[in-house]
């Protein structure tokens, strides 16, 4: 049977266009994960030291406000008075003791025995502490828990209990976390290091450190180490909310005792603010959160390209899907059809992903959608391509004809590299189209490809700027490399923070990967497979794959044909992304790869299941 949302560590609220998304999972229903240790600290640490090279500050506050939250028609004369708003978060000594006193002050208090009445900061959203209950949705490894979590009211309004009403107590769901605020107990715990104001007109930014693990060379590596994996867990937090949500960037703060940063974060890496005292000046943080709560959902960072499902889609989905997975397996069991299953789909959490897809059988002046549930791959890291993998039906199929004609594709959503002219790479979609162009052998067919656009509405279409054109959903975080107000090195930052592109592929079938094979002949034919793609792409195209490894491989069954008398799949080779034109100079050498013997050693590591 089918996994049901009841069987996870919780019962978990339905997916919802943009948020609640779902996670890849193995065979054995756990989170997948990258290959090293899996334990939170070890997390910390490595997201900690990614994010270090990846961050730019101390951006002035007005400046992030203006650049991130503008509303220009927005009267903020009309918020609540922020006099003397965070008074009482003064004196406090503890993490736990801000907490309160936090959150009173952000929520609606309208109670006039409670000091200070005053009307919701963030009107719409409501902020709950979350510090010691963690998310378990995808199990306890992997779980996080911040401080402070911030929720729409509508997505509250759904995460009710038993007894019909909302539980503060109930756990984190990063699923529909708007923004974070994790909080340290004094300013000493400011994992950054702002450039003293005396200091500031003839300090040298470039040799200025100012994210405090690398302040001081001389300090104890102890210190240092958690300084770093203090940023880390902010990062970690990060990550989760974009892994759990369909996003362009999000938001978080770090509060120490009373001094706060905010920070945004996207695929090139965060923007971080210069501290203030929120005792002093109160109406900064009032102020971002007032803005917060009034810009489009999609300046809050959400991709409104991806929608909610009608209860047929669901149908339509869950019978394509089961139909391509019994004719894609030789003779299965049910309970090999469902653990298959449980891989793509998920009750109540499929999702439409609405682009200008053309499609088999479609009306030329139409664009359907796609309908997709849990993805084969999910991010693991908050900058970089941040891969999701899906199988995919189109959205304008009939259960019956969907169904029984087994039109699943695979989708790739990805976060390119962009580069100026004749230096961006090529489109993964460009490169597959000349390999088949050029008769390469055992590559799939492209079905459609192209950059995603920013769409201010759920139902509404792309944003054009002045000429015409759909403003793409870009990193923001490397177009602030050169503002004055960064500190580090300028060509350091150039080679770690890059500009990337949100892209979709669209391939024109869905397989299962090599790890799948049914037996040794199937390996020994697939791999030969993937072989000749590698061998003829190189010798015809002059290409280098780069990346061959059995989640690279797809076994594919093709039903029409007729050449391929027994029943082994034919093996096909994907992720062509980070292949290379060897016919380019790359500064003066031609940059060669061992394909074959990367191939090799790949398989290397399935000697085990083998034998």
């Amino acid at each position: 049977m089918v996994r049901n949302a009841g069987d996870n560590p919780r019962v978990r609220s339905p997916g919802q266009g943009p948020w609640n998304a779902l996670v890849s999972i193995t065979e054995n229903s756990t989170e997948t994960f990258g290959f090293g240790p899996k334990d939170a600290q070890s997390r910390y640490a490595r997201l900690g030291l990614e994010a270090m090279a990846t961050t730019l500050g101390p951006m002035p506050v007005e400046d992030f406000l203006d650049t991130f939250l503008s509303c220009p028609d927005l009267q903020e004369d009309t918020m609540p008075s922020f006099a003397d708003a965070f008074a009482l978060m003064a004196g406090a000594e503890t993490e736990t003791a801000l907490y309160l006193p936090l959150i009173t002050a952000l929520n609606e208090d309208l109670n006039p025995k409670s000091g200070s009445p005053h009307g919701a900061r963030c009107p719409g959203f409501t902020f709950v502490q979350t510090a010691n209950r963690p998310d378990k949705s995808d199990g306890n490894i992997g779980s996080v828990k911040p401080d402070i979590c911030c929720y729409a009211n509508d997505h509250l309004r759904q995460a009710v209990g038993t007894d019909g009403k909302f539980n503060f107590d109930d756990e984190t769901d990063m699923g529909f976390a708007a923004i974070f605020i994790e909080v340290k107990a004094t300013a000493a715990n400011d994992f950054f290091d702002d450039i003293p104001i005396e200091d500031a007109l003839d300090a040298d930014r470039e040799k200025w450190a100012f994210i405090l693990g690398e302040k001081n060379q001389g300090v104890l590596s102890s210190t240092r180490d958690t300084a770093i994996r203090a940023f880390g867990q902010s990062a970690a937090y990060a990550v989760k909310i974009c892994e759990r949500q369909y996003r362009v960037c999000c938001y978080s703060l770090t509060l120490s005792g009373t001094y706060v940063r905010l920070i945004r974060w996207d695929r090139a890496g965060a923007i971080v603010t210069e501290r203030f005292c929120i005792l002093a000046e109160p109406e900064l943080l009032c102020r971002f959160f007032w803005r917060f709560a009034h810009v489009s959902t999609a300046a809050r960072g959400y991709d409104l390209t991806v929608n909610a499902v009608t209860g047929v889609q669901e149908k339509l989905f869950l019978a394509t899907v089961k139909a391509h997975i019994k004719m894609q397996l030789s003779s299965p069991t049910p309970e090999e059809i469902n653990t298959a299953l449980n891989t793509h789909y998920m009750p109540n959490f499929v999702t439409s992903i609405r682009h200008k897809f053309p499609l088999p059988d479609s009306p030329s002046e139409g664009h359907p959608a796609l309908l997709v549930s849990r993805p084969m791959c999910s991010p693991i890291s908050m900058v970089g391509r941040s891969t999701r993998a899906y199988w995919a039906v189109p959205a304008n199929g009939t259960l019956e004809g969907g169904a029984n004609r087994g039109q699943v594709f695979v989708l790739k959503d990805t976060w390119r590299i962009a580069g100026p002219g004749d230096q961006a790479p090529e489109l993964e979609g460009d490169i597959l189209m000349s390999l088949k162009q050029q008769k390469v052998p055992n590559i799939i067919p492209v079905q459609a490809h192209g950059d995603v656009p920013i769409v201010n509405t759920l139902e509404g279409e792309p944003e054009l700027d002045a000429l015409g054109a759909q403003v793409l959903q870009v990193t923001l975080t490397d177009q602030f490399i050169d503002q004055w107000w960064v500190c580090g090195r300028r060509d350091v930052l150039r080679q770690k923070i890059i500009k990337r592109v949100h892209y979709r592929l669209l391939l024109g079938f869905a397989g299962f990967n090599l790890l799948h094979m049914a037996g040794t002949a199937e390996l020994l034919s697939a791999t030969y497979d993937a072989f000749q793609a590698s061998k003829y792409a190189y010798e015809v195209a002059n290409r280098l794959h780069r990346d061959v490894t059995p989640a690279n491989i797809i076994l594919y069954h093709d039903p029409l044909d007729e050449r391929r008398s027994n029943k082994l799949r034919q093996g096909y080779l994907i992720d062509w992304d980070q292949s290379l034109d060897c016919a380019k100079p790359r500064d003066g050498v031609l940059e060669h790869l061992p394909s074959v013997r990367s191939l090799i050693c790949s398989l290397g590591s399935l000697r085990v299941t083998i034998l």
